[in-house]
């Protein structure tokens, strides 16, 4: 059997309390950021009213509080078919489907 070591491990050992933090982490992304990945939003300046970002993915919605956090005028179109956030989506355009019908890629402009 194979052993977790380090923060694989310890999420493992404390499940329960992984799942609370994880269940709190858009809550939390209102105040600081959680998610060194979106540190760059920071540096978007939109160039128009009119600017749209797509969360391809939404999760529990921890993109969304981010973008609303660093690009609050920003248009928001989340895509997720499995999971939608539980928190108040007025204002977001939530599509609960996937944008295609097997795994793959695809370049949007």
């Amino acid at each position: 059997m194979r052993e977790f070591k380090g923060v694989e491990g310890w999420i493992r050992r404390h499940f329960v309390i992984y799942k609370v933090i994880r269940k709190s982490a858009p809550f939390l992304c209102t105040f600081i950021s959680l998610e060194e990945g979106f540190d760059f939003l920071a540096s978007i300046k939109p160039s128009s009213g009119s600017f749209s970002v797509l969360d391809i993915g939404a999760n529990d919605g921890t993109s969304i509080r981010m973008i609303q956090q660093h690009i609050p005028k920003a248009r928001i179109v989340a895509f997720d078919p499995v999971t939608r956030p539980s928190f108040d989506l007025s204002g977001i355009d939530f599509r609960d489907y996937a944008l295609g019908s097997k795994p793959g890629g695809f370049h949007i402009y």
